[in-house]
């Protein structure tokens, strides 16, 4: 029994000397190495009773402190790289602008293909945000949007019973 207790012990000390003790020097691991400096919204619209397809869609909405969205040259115009359609949207116009003095934007889609469908339901654009150093933000820290217009064919105009979502990665 001693000889099997002397045996674990040896190769626990031998561990010991090919892993370190810990301390002194390094980074925490736990730290990131390269922290995101972005941060993607996301926006989804959800419907409680209303199948009509969705010609357009229109959010306004203040951004937390600590994001900022990069736009065009010397314009508010929301950078095209930043801002993009997605799911049916993903082949129609997005675009949108910024207002750094405010920290609002305004994203519109509008369908101008005449498909059947038209936008859809679900997740319709995603923005790419700029995150300041040493800040942070989370879901809670988004507002609700202070417009969520969403048009359908010209017979009904802004559909009732539209609910954003907008999700905050």
């Amino acid at each position: 029994m001693k000889k099997h207790l002397f045996t674990i012990g040896a190769a626990l000390i031998a561990l010991q000397g090919l892993f370190g003790c810990g301390g002194g020097g390094g980074t925490d691991s736990l730290t990131p190495v390269n922290p995101s400096s972005t941060a993607t919204i996301t926006f989804a619209v959800l419907s409680t009773s209303h199948a009509a397809p969705i010609r357009g869609i229109e959010v306004k909405m203040t951004l937390p402190q600590g994001l900022s969205v990069k736009t065009a040259t010397n314009s508010n115009q929301i950078d095209s790289t930043v801002l993009k359609g997605l799911k049916n949207a993903g082949s129609l116009p997005v675009s949108g602008t910024y207002a750094a003095s405010t920290n609002q934007i305004d994203i519109i889609v509008v369908d101008v293909s005449g498909n059947v469908s038209g936008i859809g339901f679900g997740k319709f654009a995603q923005l790419v945000c700029n995150l300041q150093s040493g800040t942070s933000v989370s879901q809670l820290s988004l507002s609700a949007p202070t417009l969520f217009d969403v048009q359908g064919p010209s017979q009904f105009g802004s559909l009732p019973n539209m609910l954003p979502l907008i999700t905050l990665q």
